[in-house]
């Protein structure tokens, strides 16, 4: 709730909102025991409960062969793919011309990111800790957020079009496809649960 008022939401959303971060945090839990399956079985989708025996090779830590990967390392905030063109945030006021669905860079994270993250497609720093703030901030607008990368400022650059894959913690250069439609498909398994009927009547 302390949350919820620090983002401005009415009091009658206050309980909507608390079922809204249970609802989270059981998505969470269902994300890493896909990750945690797919990174023991290689490839065993059916273990996992899919059938499509495509979505298994998702589901492995190893970049997708064929496409350069910028960035390998770092803690996955939020899972999810984005991709786009890259933007540099060297200072608060550049959150101001920051562009729809474009990706977050920078070197530090900070709160005030959340004024970009409606239009944010990923975020990805080279500093920064999956249990801070921000990365809660991250997780409520659902962006794809990779936080200790190191390098993300020195490798990535402003126009540069990317993709971010945060289930499995890879930033490749270029649009890579395979990547979008896997991610999709992982977003997919919800869509049949009781944690995304929850999320569909909030």
């Amino acid at each position: 709730a302390s949350i919820a008022k620090g983002l401005g939401i009415p009091r009658k959303y206050l309980e909507l909102y608390d079922v809204f971060k249970r609802a989270d945090s059981e998505i969470q839990a269902i994300l890493t025991k896909k990750r945690e399956i797919g990174s023991i079985t290689k490839g065993m989708a059916n273990m996992a409960g899919v059938k499509d025996a495509n979505l298994g090779k998702v589901m492995s830590p190893a970049p997708l062969k064929g496409h350069k990967v910028l960035i390998d390392s770092g803690v996955i905030a939020c899972k999810g793919v984005g991709t786009g063109i890259a933007y540099l945030v060297n200072k608060v006021e550049d959150l101001n011309n920051f562009p729809d669905r474009a990706i977050l860079i920078a070197r530090h994270i900070s709160p005030k990111f959340v004024t970009a993250m409606n239009k944010a497609a990923a975020i990805v720093t080279d500093v920064g800790s999956a249990t801070g703030y921000m990365a809660s901030l991250a997780r409520d607008f659902h962006v794809p957020t990779i936080l200790n990368t190191k390098t993300a400022t020195k490798l990535i650059t402003s126009g540069m079009e990317i993709t971010v894959d945060a289930f499995n913690g890879n930033v490749y250069e270029g649009r890579v496809d395979e990547v979008i439609e896997l991610g999709q498909k992982r977003e997919n398994l919800f869509k049949n649960t009781h944690v995304f009927k929850i999320l569909e009547e909030a």
